[in-house]
């Protein structure tokens, strides 16, 4: 996955310009962690062919992310899903296959459904997530999900939603991270005095 600083290097345009294709539906992106906007690099490269970009010689150091040559980084993404509006799953990446152990072939095409969700006790549709709020650009919950074998993992759920050009919502991109939960600090007593 791209940043968008390295996205507008290899387009040639500022990131600004970036965010606007984002935000306008010309380059699709998904947001990770707490927001953060990143770009596939087949998208990308969807962009720069179509736009007749180049790329190699704008960002030759990048190139090699787009041109197929380093996708070492893929490991790091977190599992993610895609639904269209209609609640139907469009695909299902690996990295959600190691997680939840459902392979795309037993999910994509299939309803949303399928997949079991839960706030900590309380059962969940995930479709009822699917479509944003007025001005809402992303949303972030911890929920369990259930694996393949019936498990309920905590998974820290990122919701984006992507647009066309005329800002309707034609589907939204479910990242599953782990959640990050506070560390506790050991507790400290009084140092005792020495007899």
């Amino acid at each position: 996955m791209l940043t968008t600083g390295q996205a507008s290097r290899l387009l040639g345009v500022t990131s600004q310009t970036v965010i606007n294709w984002m935000e306008s539906g010309r380059l699709p992106f998904v947001r990770v962690g707490l927001g953060r906007r990143k770009v596939r690099p087949e998208d990308l490269q969807a962009v720069i062919d179509r736009n007749g970009i180049p790329a190699s010689k704008l960002a030759p150091d990048l190139w090699g992310m787009i041109s197929g040559i380093d996708r070492s980084d893929e490991r790091e993404i977190p599992p993610y899903f895609v639904l269209e509006s209609s609640g139907r799953i469009v695909h299902w990446s690996n990295q959600a296959l190691e997680r939840y152990g459902w392979a795309a072939r037993d999910l994509e095409g299939g309803p949303i459904s399928k997949l079991q969700a839960r706030v900590p006790g309380l059962p969940i549709d995930l479709s009822d997530l699917s479509l944003p709020e007025v001005g809402e650009t992303y949303r972030t919950l911890l929920l369990e999900i259930m694996d393949r074998s019936g498990r309920w993992l905590p998974t820290e759920v990122t919701v984006s939603w992507i647009h066309d050009s005329r800002g309707e919502v034609r589907g939204s991109i479910f990242m599953l991270e782990s959640p990050r939960l506070a560390q506790e600090v050991p507790k400290r007593g009084r140092p005792k005095k020495p007899r």
